[in-house]
């Protein structure tokens, strides 16, 4: 027993040492290839190795005595109860079958090296998936650009006005990402729970979402919260022809904001004094076809929309550029931060759109590496025996 825990513990030393080894090389390899395939305007992102210090040199030897200790002196200590020659044959437990223990230990590793690349096949179609998927609106010369800081907000929607690279631009409340605020569409006895947001008029000519149905809004209905235009499912739900142009509902909103399944209550960011807060009777002008959105995101596009302006508070702009918008967005970068230093982020929806598939990549590379390796270990495991 002493000679085979000797040489288990040993064995188990020099094994915690090279995947120790082995795990700081590939750490490191990852940390700089996700540096250098993330984007640049998804914002700072601070990725590192964490430090090896004196407790993970504790866990590599208690690990090492606890997996010494499991698969080791189990079998040391039955090769002096047990008839050696049963032990050879691998009849660990009394009147088993030979090779049962084996049996069931092969069948784990070829379970788990199978599991892993499965879930590696998974990752890949959904990478196919998500790299195919249309979210319904304009990504590819499109830019988000976030405005923190409101006294501003003039002189940097000026400045995305003047940028030669912006062909149109139109602002959002609240941006595009942010979880929308939820409220109740009445008709009669008829009531449905809808998402609602406030956009300027040019807000669906600029991410290209047609309207089947009316008009957009005007200029001068900026601040005119007696005028809407709905998604195609809220029209159908509100109205069985789905023609809503030129009917009323009532508009009662609710202290939330739009989750998955429901109301999550907490207080919407936006100001108290909001006139989209503010239960009314609406008229719809437009119907817009529905926007199935980004599949990473809880949120979806809403069903009801409100007019604003591009002066409004606590709205960001989103812009299409003419071009690369990576390029657009740079110059953006050089004209608006001489304005404010503090400025948001600008983000390309290209970005946002690949962000998933991102993801996933990362998600498949680590499924494929682990299978892969786990693979190779039970091929040795098979011809060891």
């Amino acid at each position: 027993v002493r000679q085979l825990m000797t040489e288990s513990v040993l064995l188990a030393l020099a094994a915690a040492a090279g995947g120790f080894v082995i795990s700081r090389l590939v750490l490191e390899g990852a940390v700089r290839w996700a540096q250098r395939i993330m984007p640049v305007d998804i914002g700072d992102i601070n990725l590192g190795v964490p430090a090896a210090d004196w407790r993970v040199a504790v866990f590599l030897v208690v690990a090492s005595v606890i997996a010494t200790g499991f698969f080791a002196l189990m079998p040391a200590l039955h090769a002096t109860r047990v008839d050696p020659v049963r032990t050879l044959r691998g009849e660990l437990v009394k009147n088993a079958r030979p090779g049962r223990a084996r049996n069931v230990l092969i069948g784990v590793q070829v379970f788990a090296s199978a599991l892993l690349l499965i879930c590696a096949g998974i990752f890949l179609r959904s990478t196919i998936a998500a790299a195919r998927f249309d979210p319904g609106f304009r990504t590819a010369d499109t830019l988000l650009i976030a405005i923190d800081n409101e006294s501003t907000r003039t002189a940097l929607t000026q400045a995305v006005a003047g940028e030669p690279t912006i062909t149109a631009y139109a602002a959002v409340r609240p941006q595009m990402l942010a979880p929308l605020r939820v409220a109740f569409a009445a008709t009669g006895a008829a009531t449905t729970q809808v998402a609602f947001k406030s956009v300027s008029g040019a807000y669906f000519d600029v991410l290209g979402i047609p309207l089947v149905r009316g008009r957009a809004f005007m200029p001068w209905e900026g601040d005119d919260h007696s005028v809407v235009i709905v998604s195609e499912s809220v029209a159908r739900t509100l109205w069985p022809d789905g023609d809503g142009v030129g009917q009323v509902f009532r508009f009662e909103p609710a202290t939330g904001l739009q989750r998955p399944g429901g109301i999550l209550t907490v207080n919407p960011d936006a100001p108290a004094d909001d006139a989209t807060l503010q239960a009314r009777m609406v008229t719809v002008v437009g119907v817009a076809r529905d926007v199935r959105g980004f599949r990473f995101t809880d949120v979806r596009e809403a069903g009801v929309f409100f007019p604003t302006g591009v002066d409004a508070g606590k709205t960001s702009i989103v812009a299409r550029a003419n071009g690369d918008p990576t390029l657009a967005r740079q110059a953006l970068l050089d004209r608006l931060t001489k304005i404010d230093p503090n400025m948001g982020t600008i983000i390309t929806m290209r970005t946002v759109a690949r962000l998933e598939t991102f993801f996933l990549q990362i998600a498949l590379w680590v499924s494929l590496i682990l299978g892969g390796l786990a693979l190779v270990l039970t091929v040795s495991g098979l011809f060891s025996v």
